[in-house]
C-alpha cells in the first residue's frame, strides 16, 4: 500500500496521522472508492520528526502575525532553525507547532497548522492557521513553506514505516571497563597508602 501524508500531529511524544491510499483505486458499484485513514501510533517519534515540526515555526508566527518579519526569521525560514535547544532569548522560544493538515486538491490544495504560544504569564495561547494555499502569492515564503511541509510530510511517513528514535546506549556497554585501573592500593596499618 501506498501512503499520502494528510496530516500529522504530535500526541505526547507519539504521532498520530492521516493519510490516503495512492495505489490505483478500487471500483464498486462503477463508483472509485479511495481509501483513507488515520492512525496512532504508540512508538516515540524521531528527531527528524520532531525538526521538521520546529522548522515550521517560523512560516507559523509570519502566517498568524504574531511577529514582524526579521532577519532571524528569515535565517530560518533559509536555514531552518539552529539545532539544540532554543534559547530563551530566541524569538521562537515561545512558540510550538503540534499539527499539521493538508487540505484541498490540485491547485486549490493548501495546508493548516495549529501550535501554541507561552505567554509571559505562563499561560498557554492556542493558534491556529486555518488554511494557505500553495498558489496563494500573498505569502513571500510559499516555496520554502511547501519544501518544509514536503519534508515533514516525508518524515511523518518514515514514522509510519518504523523510523523512531534510537534507544538510549546501555551504560554498562557504552562503559569501557578495559581502561578502567583496577589495580588495589597497599595500605599500612594506620590507613594510609
Amino acid at each position: 500500500m501506498n501512503r499520502e501524508i494528510r496530516s500529522g500531529e504530535i500526541v505526547n511524544i507519539n504521532c498520530k496521522y492521516s493519510y490516503i491510499d495512492t495505489t490505483p483505486p478500487v471500483e464498486e458499484d462503477g463508483r472509485e472508492i479511495i481509501k483513507t485513514g488515520t492512525e496512532k501510533m504508540d512508538t516515540p517519534i524521531h528527531q527528524d520528526l520532531k525538526r521538521a515540526f520546529i522548522n515550521i515555526i517560523p512560516h507559523f508566527i509570519l502566517l498568524c502575525e504574531q511577529v514582524e518579519e526579521t532577519k532571524e526569521i528569515r535565517n530560518a525560514i533559509k536555514d531552518g532553525i539552529p539545532e539544540g535547544i532554543i534559547p530563551t532569548t530566541s524569538i521562537f522560544y515561545p512558540y510550538n507547532v503540534h499539527q499539521f493538515e493538508v487540505k484541498g486538491s490540485s491547485k486549490k490544495e493548501g495546508v493548516s497548522f495549529k501550535g501554541t504560544r507561552i505567554l509571559r504569564t505562563g499561560e498557554v495561547l492556542n493558534l491556529t492557521f486555518s488554511r494557505i494555499n500553495w498558489d496563494d502569492n500573498d505569502y513571500p515564503y510559499m516555496a520554502e513553506l511547501i519544501e518544509a511541509v514536503e519534508i515533514l510530510k516525508e518524515e511523518t511517513y518514515l514514522y509510519t514505516q518504523g523510523k523512531q528514535q534510537p534507544p538510549p546506549p546501555d551504560l554498562q556497554e557504552a562503559m569501557d571497563f578495559d581502561s578502567l585501573d583496577m589495580s588495589v592500593a597497599a595500605v599500612d596499618d594506620n590507613g594510609e597508602i
